[in-house]
């Protein structure tokens, strides 16, 4: 397992935090992107950490950097399980970045999104991994094979991609299959990336 290299991709937020585990041959890593792309790539899981009103993972509080905790601990939670699985794996967590654009307004959403993605950083480098910060959109591309994708053809596309490699503990519901099929585009934009590193 050691020629593997294993991806634990995070679409962050502080309501609905997607993840997805992947691993990949270091052999195949330079063909990427390519044809045949979902038999080159393992899928282990993916799934919605959630600490919003609708979380059914325990007690909910308001208090972010309490919900930023859980967040982080779920992260944990699911790289030490990995790493229990694939003990020999390079650990890579690669986390969706804010994009920040002069003069655009930072709404409180993105400021806690990019919170997240701090206290995601900040794991990886406690845990001695490797930090990848990247945008989902050429992950997006090698997904769906289309230059630009609607919501829909995402998630359709890593429904498709995803089949059957749902986390127990994290299971989401229809209507926030945004976040962990953003997060398997995570994962695929970081392969591009792992390219040069």
């Amino acid at each position: 397992m050691d020629e593997n290299i294993v991806v634990v991709g995070v679409d962050p937020g502080m309501a609905s935090t997607g993840f997805c585990v992947i691993a990949i041959s270091r052999a195949d890593l330079h063909s990427v992107p390519g044809p045949m792309l979902s038999t080159r790539i393992q899928v282990y899981s993916a799934g919605l950490i959630c600490t919003d009103k609708d979380s059914r993972q325990g007690k909910v509080t308001n208090d972010r950097a309490n919900r930023i905790g859980d967040i982080v601990r779920s992260i944990d939670f699911v790289w030490a399980e990995t790493m229990r699985a694939l003990p020999l794996a390079r650990p890579i967590i690669a986390c969706e970045v804010f994009n920040l654009m002069p003069g655009v307004r930072i709404t409180n959403a993105s400021a806690q999104s990019i919170a997240v993605y701090g206290a995601v950083a900040g794991l990886t480098v406690a845990r001695g991994g490797t930090f990848i910060p990247t945008q989902p959109a050429s992950g997006k591309k090698l997904l769906t094979g289309l230059p630009k994708s609607s919501k829909d053809q995402v998630i359709a596309a890593a429904k498709e991609f995803l089949d059957g490699k749902m986390h127990p503990k994290f299971k989401w519901p229809p209507s926030k299959a945004e976040h962990p099929s953003d997060a398997l585009c995570v994962c695929l934009a970081s392969l591009v990336e792992l390219q040069h590193l």
